[in-house]
């Protein structure tokens, strides 16, 4: 499971504003980027892993 965020021109202005996290993320995710959670859940779909492995790594990580 991973969660990748992609620098674009938006988000780094946004970290260069030290906008608000929620902002961040809301840009990161409005362009495309898949979370730690939601990437860990379509790999249980796909049966790489399991719904308990996903919830222990996203509460342990932080993710959402």
């Amino acid at each position: 499971m991973f969660e990748l965020l992609l620098m674009n021109e938006e988000i780094a202005d946004l970290i260069v504003k030290r906008a608000p996290l929620s902002e961040v993320r809301n840009a990161a995710l409005a362009s495309g980027m898949k979370t730690l959670k939601s990437d860990g859940f379509q790999k249980v779909l796909e049966g790489i892993t399991t719904v308990e492995e996903v919830m222990r790594v996203v509460f342990t990580a932080g993710g959402s």
